[in-house]
Order: structure tokens, then C-alpha cells, then sequence
């Protein structure tokens, strides 16, 4: 399911969305690990 962008709390901050490309590449650049690299460690519980 897309984000609701018309909901914005802590509970949508507080997730990346992996099938958005943008938030992918965001967040990628941000920590600064490679997509491939990150995808290996796949989803924190």
C-alpha cells in the first residue's frame, strides 16, 4: 500500500517504504549504504 499523503504522524516517519524509488534512494544516500547492501540485511523487526 502507498503512503497517505495526507497522513503524516510518527507512525509513517518511522518506516521506508521499499517500493517507493524515492524513499529508497533517500534513505540509501542518507546512511550511505548501497541498495543491493541494504536490501541483503532485508526489513528490521
Amino acid at each position: 500500500m502507498p503512503d497517505d499523503t495526507n497522513y503524516r504522524g510518527a507512525q509513517d516517519r518511522a518506516r521506508i517504504y521499499v517500493r517507493e524509488d524515492h524513499e529508497v534512494r533517500y534513505w540509501t544516500e542518507a546512511v550511505g549504504v548501497s541498495e543491493a547492501n541494504g536490501a541483503a540485511h532485508g526489513p528490521q523487526k
